[in-house]
């Protein structure tokens, strides 16, 4: 599933949640809010907060382990690579093929030129 489906996923799921609990719980808000009403909306949103951290966390692993690799490479000595998630294929393989402006199509990798 794309990362966009993730979030978006995960997002609805916490405001289902959070829907369920402003549907169920006998809580009224009045005009102007009182003290003990901030502190009860508060720590709610605050719940929301981390539960949609924790769901969210998992999505964005990837990006993390790919952005501690690129941190980690050194460009002068090459032979670190990213871990691809897709079964079966390697990083290069993996590539998506773009269209270049002069007409050639080109699959991400790119040629070792000897020096």
């Amino acid at each position: 599933m794309p990362l966009i489906w993730r979030v978006v996923a995960t997002n609805a799921i916490v405001l289902g949640i959070a829907f369920a609990g402003l549907v169920t719980a006998p809580v009224r808000v009045s005009i102007p809010v009182a003290a003990s009403e901030l502190i009860v909306l508060g720590s709610g949103l605050l719940a929301l907060l981390v539960v949609n951290l924790g769901l969210l966390r998992p999505a964005f692993r990837p990006l993390d382990e790919l952005a501690e690799t690129v941190r980690r490479h050194d460009p002068l000595s090459p032979g670190t690579r990213a871990r691809s998630t897709v079964t079966g294929t390697s990083p290069r393989s993996a590539a998506p093929s773009t269209k270049c402006s002069n007409g050639s199509s080109s699959s991400g990798a790119r040629a070792h030129v000897a020096p």
